[in-house]
């Protein structure tokens, strides 16, 4: 009925822990799927030994590291189960975790994603105080729902929720550039609710090498291209124009879609600066180059 998956690079640190959490599960009808992106470190050795010793686990690594985004779809794409869920590798789950959030999707087809409450420790797994930033989206309109999650997702806990798969499937998914996951939850909301149970099932590791809100700049660009970056850097452009996009992608009434679109427009409106700021720095390296070759 689930499937749970975990996308990992070099998680050696917190990878058992977070194995352990999840195959603890008290309901038992679930597989995991585990993409290893080509790690460096003891990751592979501690899959294998797991996948050995639990039929439920699916171990492929990737041949080369494919960047965070590429491998974080993999898993999705890999799932079979009615449901799905993500999982780092740094973070773990309370054992009644599916036990709570199944029924609720089960109960009621308006919900595509059900999460619960979210526990924050540190390297050391010690308690880490952190506001509650969790947004539960239960309007009728989707275009309500799009713009709740546009204007209040910040640290999208939502994500690591229980999610209808046949939902999932119908989105672009994580698009492959920074702040792609809040595209693909505004895509979500266009489908359906978001539910929150008021059950602590979540813990969520805040450390400078698994998270990337502390993340300098340089790893953040790594984490997404591994090998070299894109020529063409505008991810703040390609995020609204993603956004725009997505109310042509569903299936929703005129005036939703009009809606959906209006508000698109005017989040990227808000944005201007900004998106003006990476046109700048684009031409600006374009002229760069050009002078550096004519010279």
């Amino acid at each position: 009925m689930v499937s749970i998956g975990v996308p990992v690079y070099n998680g050696q640190k917190h990878l058992r822990e977070t194995l352990d959490s999840l195959l603890a599960q008290t309901f038992a009808d679930f597989e995991l799927i585990i993409s290893d992106n080509a790690s460096t470190d003891a990751t592979a050795d501690i899959c294998q030994e797991y996948a050995s010793h639990d039929s439920r686990i699916r171990y492929h690594r990737q041949s080369k590291n494919l960047g965070a985004p590429v491998n974080w779809n993999f898993v999705a794409r890999e799932a079979r189960g009615r449901y799905f869920k993500w999982s780092s590798a740094s973070d773990s789950c309370k054992p009644n975790f599916l036990t709570a959030c199944v029924p609720i999707l089960e109960g009621d087809p308006s919900i595509v994603v059900c999460f619960g409450k979210t526990t924050y420790v540190d390297d050391v797994g010690q308690s880490v105080t952190f506001p509650d930033r969790d947004v539960e989206v239960l309007d009728d309109s989707p275009s309500a729902r799009f713009q709740r999650v546009c204007d209040q997702l910040s640290l999208n806990n939502e994500q690591y929720g229980l999610i209808r798969r046949d939902a999932l499937m119908k989105t672009g998914l994580v698009r492959s550039y920074p702040h792609g996951d809040l595209v693909l939850m505004a895509e979500l909301a266009l489908l359906g609710k978001f539910k929150r149970i008021p059950s602590y099932v979540f813990v969520r590791r805040l450390d400078e090498h698994d998270w990337t809100g502390m993340m300098s700049s340089e790893e953040l660009d790594s984490l997404f291209w591994p090998h070299s970056q894109p020529k063409l850097r505008i991810d703040f452009i390609r995020r609204h124009l993603d956004y725009f996009r997505t109310c042509f992608c569903h299936d929703l009434s005129l005036a939703e879609r009009v809606r959906v679109a209006q508000y698109a427009l005017r989040k990227a409106y808000w944005g201007r600066r900004q998106m003006k700021a990476e046109l700048a720095s684009f031409f600006g390296r374009v002229r760069n180059a050009h002078s550096s070759s004519a010279d």
